[in-house]
């Protein structure tokens, strides 16, 4: 299993917590927005069951829209 160093931020990009190891199991690289599990539900895939995470990035997130407006989009490189 890959893990991640990310940094925990809110809808607007705002960092919330910085610098946490996280599990992937969605191929996620440097620069991706992902969806995070937390802790039990951290553990429910079959790739991350029984393993000693708190947090394992879900999916990979494409865009953020609040109150009707784009605030992250992510590349199509």
């Amino acid at each position: 299993q890959k893990l991640l160093l990310v940094d925990i931020v809110d809808a607007s990009g705002a960092v919330l917590n910085p610098s946490q190891v996280i599990t992937d199991t969605c191929g996620a690289g440097v620069g991706d927005m992902v969806l995070l599990a937390s802790g039990s539900a951290a553990r429910i895939s079959p790739e991350t069951s029984g393993a000693p995470t708190d947090e394992t990035a879900v999916m990979l997130v494409e865009e953020i829209t609040v109150n009707n407006q784009l605030t992250y989009q992510a590349n199509s490189d």
